[in-house]
């Protein structure tokens, strides 16, 4: 017997549906036909076909958020280190220049035993301060032709060795050269340039 209200298929000798609680009456009961029969013996259980086709729509869905996810990661971990290598580019003047720009490094020496040929004269001082490289001076025992070039670009009248070597920053900044790295406090013993 078939419960025409709900289609459940009942046993012989029921007054009322278990399911929908309809009374049964000869109305309201049908026999199952052998399609009926079919369709009642897989009422309400799953299909193993559409279970194994929710499982790979499931595993899809699964892998194109680990994708998606990963994308997102990918994306965000590239923003972070452009960041920080512009951050550090713009905190370190020193590494951001290109290979067309010349370096000028000015050390100077105070201790008065250094060998003369560490000292730079007056030609390798010119030649550094137009192509870039390095000079080693003493200010102390400085090329008096130098010292009066550059006294113009420090204090009038003032001999001291802090005064020459202000002079001397000038004098190179006013050749086109940026100071790029000098001391972190007061003066220090080396200075580097580009231009």
């Amino acid at each position: 017997m078939i419960c025409n209200n709900c289609g459940q298929e009942l046993p012989d000798g029921l007054t009322f549906c278990p399911k929908c609680g309809t009374k049964l009456t000869s109305d309201s009961i049908t026999k199952p036909t052998s399609d009926q029969k079919h369709e009642t013996k897989h009422q309400g259980k799953p299909n193993p076909l559409s279970m194994l086709d929710n499982e790979e729509k499931s595993k899809e869905f699964i892998k194109s958020k680990i994708g998606f996810i990963a994308f997102t990661i990918e994306i965000i971990a590239i923003c972070i280190i452009y960041l920080s290598v512009s951050n550090h580019l713009k905190s370190n003047p020193l590494f951001n220049f290109d290979s067309t720009r010349k370096i000028l490094t000015v050390s100077i020496i105070n201790d008065d035993n250094k060998e003369v040929d560490e000292i730079s004269d007056i030609t390798q001082i010119i030649n550094a301060l137009q192509n870039g490289g390095a000079m080693y001076l003493n200010i102390e025992n400085m090329d008096s032709d130098f010292k009066e070039i550059i006294s113009s670009y420090g204090a009038c009248n003032a001999d001291g060795m802090y005064y020459v070597q202000g002079a001397l920053l000038n004098y190179i900044a006013s050749k086109g050269w940026e100071l790029v790295q000098g001391p972190s406090t007061g003066l220090s013993s080396t200075y580097y340039f580009i231009r």
